[in-house]
């Protein structure tokens, strides 16, 4: 049951979307986007969760932590819900899933106008 509880646990916090992604049109879940530390769960249906942010300014923590607790009591088998977040933990790109770092990077690629170049130096005039 714990293991099953477990599973389902990093399922539910991978289907709550970095409002960060969301806004670059690459929405990515707090496990792909190396936002979850850890997370446990005991014989009684106890969670706890350590999550990170993107940086120490990041303005949607209480969003985040939020959104985490809502889709967590959700789960069947879960009694209590315990975050934190880990403020010495520096979060980088690294932190992503591979697939999260293939995502964000296709987005950033779709975001990046690439304007055919016409260099003026060598027109003739």
């Amino acid at each position: 049951m714990t293991q099953d509880l477990h599973e389902r646990v990093g399922q539910a916090l991978n289907q709550v979307y970095d409002p960060c992604s969301v806004a670059s049109n690459a929405p990515l879940g707090l496990i792909d986007m190396g936002l979850v530390r850890h997370w446990s769960v005991d014989a009684s249906g106890r969670v706890d969760v350590t999550l990170c942010t993107t940086g120490p300014g990041c303005m949607m923590a209480g969003n985040i932590m939020r959104a985490a607790v809502e889709q967590l009591e959700q789960e069947p088998g879960v009694t209590h819900v315990a975050l934190a977040f880990d403020t010495a933990f520096q979060w980088t790109p690294d932190a992503m899933s591979h697939d999260g770092a293939i995502r964000i990077a296709a987005a950033r690629a779709r975001a990046t106008p690439n304007p055919p170049l016409r260099y003026q130096q060598h027109a003739s005039g």
